[in-house]
């Protein structure tokens, strides 16, 4: 080998720091067209020669070409692993799936562990669903109009939730994502009324009867503080509340009582031409109001309205551009998603209908109110 090098003098650390930096490009460039998985471990000195020799067993056993470099001093290296994503033996020998990103990502992500029965870990980078917890995947067409449900066999092995990154994350995800939570303390109560629950059920439906109540006391200090980047405790509440109040309510409950006509109102409105580019949990929310207003829970619609109001998300049907002249065409599309086993009676389109002109009218009302 080489002679050892070291450096105290700032040009020539720079020079030895460049050269650790580049030999991810160097490994790069030894197999074109390949991507590399980067592995990082740091043990003390004492466990660095066994650590070695472990990994350096681990991956010649995969048979993929790998490239092992490191700061070992303190006692960290990496495995920089050289994968030709588009030979199917390769990918095959994953031991697991890291589903890392949004709620798009992730449920694709479980698609392809339901397909090769790999396990899957999932790192939300933004909190805007509860995806990352849930074993329910939305798969979508290339339109980005809703297609299928799909079911994992159980939720993600393991899921890492980093708040500073939500926190740093575009801030209208977490504003979607608090849109998305609100669903799951009126829908879960309304789909499961009336009915005796077993155990999983009964408890799932428990939680979601207090599940947005964080929502209404941290929301906006959360986007707030996330606009800033800062990772704070109501960021904190925001995101458990977003990610794991609500994914465990889907985890323990039938599909029929996880979600209901507000998600009938997303679906239908991804159908809709030309009704603009809303997020999920934008629309959700206002699904929610509908619900309240057709199914009477006035006091409720009141409260939920005035929040989404406080946080600009929508209480009226042009906000997310369907106007007057389209309410025909956005009522049939909603039938088309109502499900008579996820509510407690009969939902008419005349209900549907008579439900978005009430609440257009309530809305408008209240923000002629304002001074």
């Amino acid at each position: 080998g080489n002679d050892f090098e070291w450096a105290s003098a700032p040009e020539e650390r720079r020079r030895l720091w460049a050269a650790r930096h580049n030999a991810y490009f160097a490994a790069v460039s030894s197999r074109p067209g390949c991507r590399s998985i980067s592995t990082d471990v740091c043990v003390p000195i004492s466990r660095l020669a066994d650590c070695l020799l472990q990994s350096v067993d681990e991956v010649n056993a995969s048979g993929i070409p790998y490239f092992l470099v490191g700061h070992v001093g303190d006692g960290n290296f990496h495995c920089l692993i050289l994968v030709d994503v588009d030979n199917p033996d390769e990918v095959a020998r994953a031991d697991v799936i890291l589903a890392v990103g949004g709620g798009k990502m992730i449920d694709l992500c479980k698609l392809l562990s339901i397909q090769t029965g790999k396990a899957l870990v999932t790192v939300p980078t933004i909190a805007s669903t509860c995806a990352a917890v849930t074993r329910v995947g939305v798969i979508y067409h290339p339109d980005h109009s809703f297609s299928r449900h799909i079911f994992r066999n159980r939720p993600a092995e393991h899921t890492v939730i980093d708040t500073d990154i939500i926190a740093r994350a575009p801030t209208v995800y977490l504003w979607a994502g608090i849109g998305d939570a609100l669903s799951k303390q009126v829908e879960s109560p309304f789909s499961s009324r009336g009915l005796a629950l077993g155990h999983s059920d009964r408890v799932g439906v428990d939680i979601s009867r207090r599940g947005a109540e964080p929502l209404f006391a941290h929301g906006a200090q959360a986007l707030a503080d996330a606009e800033r980047g800062e990772a704070s405790d109501a960021v904190r509440e925001m995101a458990l509340t977003i990610l794991v109040t609500t994914g465990l309510t889907s985890v323990l409950v039938q599909h029929r009582f996880n979600s209901s006509f507000a998600h009938a109102v997303y679906n239908a409105h991804t159908t809709m031409p030309d009704a603009g580019n809303h997020l999920h949990g934008e629309i959700v929310s206002l699904g929610v109001l509908v619900l309240l207003t057709l199914d009477g829970q006035f006091a409720e619609r009141d409260r939920f309205h005035d929040l989404n109001a406080s946080l600009g998300l929508p209480t009226r049907t042009d906000q997310v551009s369907v106007g007057p002249g389209r309410l025909d065409e956005f009522t049939d599309r909603i039938m088309d998603f109502v499900r008579p086993e996820e509510a407690p009676y009969p939902i008419t389109r005349a209900m549907v209908h008579q439900a978005l002109l009430d609440l257009n009218a309530y809305s408008a009302a209240r923000e002629a109110e304002r001074p």
